[in-house]
């Protein structure tokens, strides 16, 4: 401390850094996919990373869901969802392109999620769901710094190999790019056996550099989204359509003149309803919905078959729902608690059931791919069971909230730090810096964020010369703090190293 001898006044220099760090949010998804529009205070905002909290805001920028219109086809085996009549099976056949994100944000905010980012890759107008689109506005995703997770339920949509290619690079592109987000990824096929959709995405996806910064699910999800009352015939393309005027024709057998008025209204242009010229009643064409209610009357095969296609429209891959229950658990409980033994909203069942030796399949892969399940246990609902990210065999890295904590704290420290930036390189600033962790760790400390029964248990910082920085460091003005944090059970800490260039903002 300088000494005063002369009377005057003094002007002392103090390192301008924050007394505290602040938390960043750790609650915000960004989402990927195609929507009916993305028109934002009357200019396009297609490619760009849109914040909203709520569907009524993404409903207003980006439209509603897809008009749908399904195919059918007679097959011997019922493996695709359909119905049956007469010794036949009956399978839908998906429109193509089959676009999912608005039922996906549906699914993420029943289940807790808030505030989040959307890029729209595209408009339904599109002829396909193109895996560059997609690729192209998660690279505009680069820049965008406060979403902590990245979701895409387009990219089930892709063909197989361009799905996983698009997976390969959401991991990249947090592990590798931002080192500041983690992927949720869904299984392609996840609807499904485990011996073929789990092991086509074990055998495809290279998680060698990357895994720690993603996770998978198993399976997908039969949801309650869409009430089936909401559907008519009009779901089903014109073939579909006359082929079920066929069945049903067989089904009910002998026809008075109205069911038969009633069956040519199945093949009529629906379309043209609603646009027709003034006429004179008796020519007047009965209404969907009309027709919709005399078959739900008259026909078992008309009722499945309206079932089947909202069971396919319900049917949804896991990561928005996810992403829904990462946000409402940080909110809650903090993000260092497992989002897992929580039960899914909105769902009836998995759409696929696992078993408890299937479950340690998917938890145990010898290269380390674990997959976490979804399973229904009585009494309790559709839960998740698992929280493992894709390098299950590194024990620093296996648990997804783990990682995320660290994902915090590094971003956090890095945030305050940037007051730092240009001020003397001394040993008044490394104190206060390691005071002002310090704090920071002590009170996610006793929030129980690490454990420990100390706080000298559960952290230690080290900022200075001799300790976290060497000569070298402070030639070429570099400010280098390391950090230890207890986050898992048994108490090992994890080293995390954090530098700042002093001359750089």
């Amino acid at each position: 401390m300088p000494t005063y001898k002369a009377p005057g006044v003094y002007i002392k220099e103090n390192a301008a850094l924050p007394t505290s760090v602040a938390a960043v949010e750790t609650a915000i998804p960004a989402f990927i996919g195609y929507t009916e529009k993305a028109v934002k205070g009357g200019q396009s905002v297609t490619g760009l990373p849109v914040r909203l909290t709520s569907l009524t805001e993404f409903e207003h920028i980006f439209g509603g869901p897809p008009v749908l219109q399904f195919g059918l086809t007679q097959s011997a085996t019922s493996q695709n969802t359909g119905f049956a009549h007469a010794g036949n099976h009956f399978g839908l056949i998906r429109p193509s392109p089959y676009f999912r994100l608005y039922r996906s944000m549906q699914l993420y905010f029943s289940n807790g999620g808030g505030a989040c980012y959307v890029i729209s890759a595209g408009t339904y107008s599109e002829k396909e769901i193109a895996r560059a689109s997609l690729q192209n506005a998660l690279d505009r995703l680069l820049t965008e710094p406060l979403p902590a997770m990245l979701v895409i339920p387009e990219a089930v949509s892709l063909k197989e190999p361009d799905c996983l290619t698009l997976q390969q690079s959401m991991l990249e592109h947090c592990a590798i790019q931002t080192q500041r987000r983690i992927a949720i990824l869904d299984i392609f096929n996840g609807f499904e056996p485990i011996t073929h959709s789990v092991a086509a995405f074990r055998n495809q996806i290279n998680t060698a550099t990357t895994g720690g910064f993603g996770a998978a699910y198993y399976p997908w999800l039969n949801t309650v989204l869409l009430r089936s009352d909401r559907l008519t015939y009009t779901i089903f393309d014109a073939p579909a359509r006359a082929l079920l005027q066929r069945i049903i024709a067989h089904e009910l057998g002998r026809l008075d003149r109205q069911t038969r008025a009633l069956l040519d209204a199945l093949t009529e242009d629906s379309t043209s309803y609603h646009t027709k010229q003034k006429r004179p009643p008796r020519q007047h064409r009965r209404s969907p919905d009309t027709v919709d209610k005399a078959f739900r009357s008259l026909s078992q095969v008309y009722v499945s078959a309206i079932n089947a296609c909202a069971q396919e429209v319900n049917l949804l891959p896991p990561s928005a729902a996810l992403a829904g229950i990462y946000a409402k658990t940080d909110m809650t409980r903090g993000v260092w608690k497992a989002p897992a033994n929580v039960s899914i909203n909105g769902v009836v069942a998995p759409a696929e059931t696992v078993s408890e030796g299937e479950q340690q399949i998917l938890n145990d892969d010898p290269d380390g791919k674990s997959v976490n399940t979804i399973r229904a246990f009585a009494g309790k609902g559709t839960l998740v069971w698992g929280a493992r990210t894709l390098w299950g065999n590194d024990l620093q890295w296996r648990y997804i909230s783990v990682r995320r904590t660290c994902i915090m704290l590094e971003q956090s420290i890095q945030k305050a730090l940037n007051a730092s930036v240009f001020e003397p390189n001394d040993e008044q600033v490394w104190m206060a810096v390691e005071h002002m962790i310090g704090q920071f760790l002590s009170g996610l400390w006793r929030q129980g964020a690490l454990a420990g029964n100390t706080p000298d248990e559960a952290f230690y910082v080290s900022c200075g010369l001799g300790k976290s920085m060497t000569q070298a460091d402070l030639n070429a003005d570099r400010l280098v703090v390391q950090l230890g944090v207890a986050v898992t059970k048994p108490a090992e800490f994890i080293v995390l190293t954090i530098r700042r260039d002093m001359h750089q903002p």
